[in-house]
């Protein structure tokens, strides 16, 4: 899982034969889920962002659940941040502890 909470990372770009970027490149490069935004994000509601992701992932949610919970805590803030996370991933992934 690859969560890159910076300003615009999420976008799709062009290349000289296809559509590129960082989402495309992770996943391409074994990554399961890609986390990005598509425009600038606000600090403190990118904070909320991925705090309830995470904690929403770690008590068993899936993605699906973890990124809509996520999206609704982040709008509190009175701004569009919550509109730019972009979500590639299986929607019924989730997050295993391997130690078990």
């Amino acid at each position: 899982m690859v969560v890159l909470n910076a300003c615009q990372v999420g976008r799709a770009g062009y290349q000289l034969t296809d559509i590129g970027g960082f989402a495309r490149a992770f996943l391409h490069g074994g990554a399961g889920v890609f986390v990005g935004s598509q425009w600038a994000v606000g600090d403190d509601p990118a904070s909320t962002f991925a705090q309830e992701l995470y904690a929403s992932l770690g008590a068993g949610a899936d993605l699906s659940e973890a990124a809509s919970a996520a999206r609704a805590a982040s709008r509190t803030a009175d701004d569009a941040t919550w509109l730019a996370y972009v979500v590639y991933g299986d929607p019924c992934a989730k997050v295993h502890d391997h130690d078990r």
